[in-house]
């Protein structure tokens, strides 16, 4: 998983999506979304080179309003980006409390694929992710984006994301660094025996 031994995993934890709590924006989050094929061609803008990417609010009606970064390596489960506006389904974000996740990239993981066990297909998994911790029982939701002038590298994975340029009411920009993450071969005991 993303971030090492210091990561925790709640289940149906994320307020910002109708699936994981629902208590603070009721809409599903862009996995979800692209899953449910609710996105068109001028809508999920999928990242997958360096560069500098504009996103408009999630809830808006025009531009990208979410964004797909592939994991070099693990291409069935990038990370989505979103820039969550106090709009539609998400207009309880101007709530005090949260409102400081208006003002940067907020992330999900797809964690899980759909398989096939038997009869059953099993689940999708979101994962949201805190690019600002505040607890360390990660209950803390006042604040999870990622905001101007931040940036946050996912350990192993050969991606940044950041700085984030701008962030108003019209839209993020914000910068994307994709690089080779070299294969480290872990030796053995006597590495002389190889």
């Amino acid at each position: 998983t993303f971030g090492g031994e210091n990561c925790k995993e709640i289940n149906y934890g994320n307020p910002f999506d109708l699936m994981g709590h629902g208590s603070t924006a009721l809409h599903f989050n862009a996995v979800f979304k692209e899953i449910l094929n609710w996105f068109d061609s001028s809508s999920l803008l999928t990242i997958n080179s360096s560069g500098r990417y504009t996103l408009s609010p999630y809830e808006g009606d025009s531009g990208f309003r979410a964004a797909k970064i592939k994991v070099p390596g693990r291409e069935d489960y990038p990370v989505y980006l979103e820039y969550r506006q106090p709009l539609g389904f998400d207009a309880s974000l101007s709530d005090p409390l949260f409102v400081s996740n208006t003002r940067g990239l907020l992330a999900n993981w797809k964690a899980g694929v759909e398989e096939v066990v038997g009869v059953i297909t099993s689940r999708y998994i979101s994962n949201l992710l805190d690019f600002s911790p505040q607890s360390s029982d990660f209950a803390d939701f006042n604040e999870v984006t990622l905001n101007v002038g931040q940036r946050f590298t996912i350990p192993g994975s050969g991606i940044t994301i950041g700085p984030v340029i701008n962030a108003d009411a019209s839209g993020t920009t914000f910068d994307v660094t994709l690089e080779d993450t070299p294969c480290i071969r872990h030796l053995l005991d006597n590495p002389r025996s190889i």
